[in-house]
């Protein structure tokens, strides 16, 4: 592989740096039991930027995030290391921030970890990102998954605040809007493979 498994240092790697971390996103999803898509890569995020990791088989990918929100961070213990991991209400929110797959298959994963956030944690997410783009395009794809709960959380959160015309596919094109959460819906739910 190049390398012992990413679980048993980064945690070292990270302290080594002074940089402050959690596995997040796709990492996180399959952490806290959405196995639809194994990431082929370990994505962590950071305070300050960081270049790719690559070594053997093995590839750490960073995305940058000025504020690390501790108290939406665990710490597993019981590993050959302890590893810091983002709650599922923060993965949600970092999905719909960062979009790191189709907004498909960020559908398929929102539904497998809605029953293991609360609203409390969801509005603390949201509140701490403060992302107005990537509440819209959460509310949009939890209103899909067919989550009401936390679906009225993100109305609530966005009630008040200015919303633009957002792409659901940041690489995608324009497209019709929903009315709703302001999204251009410019892929296809769909497809999610």
């Amino acid at each position: 592989m190049g390398l012992p498994p990413v679980e048993w240092w980064l945690d070292d790697l990270m302290k080594h740096l002074g940089q402050p971390y959690y596995v997040g996103l796709l990492s996180a999803a399959a952490d806290a039991g959405s196995s639809h898509f194994a990431p082929m890569e370990t994505q962590v995020v950071v305070s300050k930027w960081m270049r790719p990791i690559e070594c053997g088989r093995l590839r750490l990918r960073f995305f940058q995030r000025a504020h690390i929100p501790e108290d939406l961070v665990s710490t597993k213990q019981g590993l050959w290391a302890p590893l810091r991991v983002g709650s599922p209400a923060l993965t949600a929110v970092d999905l719909a921030t960062y979009a790191p797959c189709s907004p498909g298959q960020t559908l398929l994963i929102l539904a497998d970890l809605a029953a293991s956030i609360s609203r409390r944690d969801l509005w603390k997410a949201l509140d701490t990102r403060r992302t107005v783009p990537a509440a819209q395009r959460l509310g949009f794809l939890l209103a899909r998954a067919g989550q009401e709960k936390l679906t009225s959380v993100v109305r609530e959160w966005l009630a008040g605040r200015k919303l633009a015309a957002v792409p659901l596919d940041p690489g995608g094109g324009p497209a019709e809007t929903d009315a709703e959460w302001g999204i251009q819906v410019n892929a296809n739910l769909e497809a999610a493979a």
